[in-house]
């Protein structure tokens, strides 16, 4: 499957210089709005956060529902995470990172990397099928240049998947942390999706059991001031359960999946889902 994507790639983004086998690169990289050195941290726990399995399960949930028509380009994709947990499922997931380590470790564990920001350059116009934005736009200032970039480069009924941390009132020093500008409502992503150019196909939040404890552990603290992330270790903490209450909040939570399994939208949440399709 890397061979059909080094050759997708060399048809859909010029600018690409090849660095090694399935390794990418376009000179002149953005870089987002995100603490690059917490990311090799992060690759750490992830396997054994219940937080990223839940999230992977979810978002390949959404993927089986609106198939995409070829490969994925998950933008922003870090250490890859995502993208891995799709190619598992049989989907061909491409990652473009800015960020030389999570661009490393991506490749590691075997995927087809662009080490790269993304603008409307990035790739000829209505050349891409389906794009992956997961726990992205919110790092970035200017949303709107950014999606409509990302609209730009779909071809039509191109598919957009993307996650986003939910709503304001659970801001915490942890997002701060994070390098976001904003946490998204319902409304407020699927305005920022329309507004773009996407007719929103499917919106929920999930990690519906998560409101209560982040709100009284995280964001009311760190309103109080009690709370200051300024570190990776503090920032990935909270993935840190343990093995049994991790099981527990996984097995606690997979009904969220069979809801979007069958269409069901979940009220509440910690973070929202969305797909959309090029107008």
């Amino acid at each position: 499957m890397t061979t059909g994507e080094s050759a997708f790639l060399a048809q859909v983004a010029p600018k690409l210089t090849r660095r090694s086998d399935r390794f990418f690169a376009i000179p002149g990289m953005e870089q987002f709005s995100y603490p690059l050195s917490a990311q090799a941290r992060f690759s750490e726990i992830e396997d054994s956060s219940f937080w990223f399995r839940h999230r992977n399960q979810i978002i390949g949930t959404l993927v089986r529902r609106f198939t995409p028509l070829g490969p994925i380009i998950d933008i922003g994709g870090g250490n890859g995470y995502v993208s891995y947990g799709l190619s598992q499922l049989g989907y061909s997931s491409i990652v473009l990172e800015p960020g030389a380590e999570g661009a490393d470790i991506a490749h590691d564990r075997g995927l087809t990397v662009i080490r790269a920001g993304f603008d409307s350059e990035t790739f000829l116009p209505q050349s891409l099928s389906a794009i992956g934005l997961f726990d992205v736009i919110e790092h970035i200032e200017n949303a709107h240049k950014f999606l409509v970039d990302c609209q730009q480069a779909l071809n039509h009924g191109g598919m957009l998947y993307v996650t986003v941390p939910a709503y304001r009132v659970l801001w915490s020093s942890d997002d701060a942390f994070a390098g976001h500008f904003r946490r998204y409502s319902r409304t407020s992503l699927k305005r920022a999706l329309e507004e773009a150019g996407f007719d929103v196909v499917f919106i929920t939040a999930f990690f519906s059991l998560l409101v209560i404890p982040l709100f009284f552990l995280r964001s009311l603290p760190s309103a109080l001031g009690f709370r200051k992330v300024s570190t990776a270790d503090q920032a990935v903490a909270h993935h840190q359960v343990g093995r049994l209450t991790s099981a527990i909040l996984e097995r606690s939570l997979r009904w969220e999946i069979s809801a979007i399994n069958t269409g069901h939208t979940i009220p509440f949440g910690t973070s929202l889902i969305a797909a959309a399709r090029r107008r």
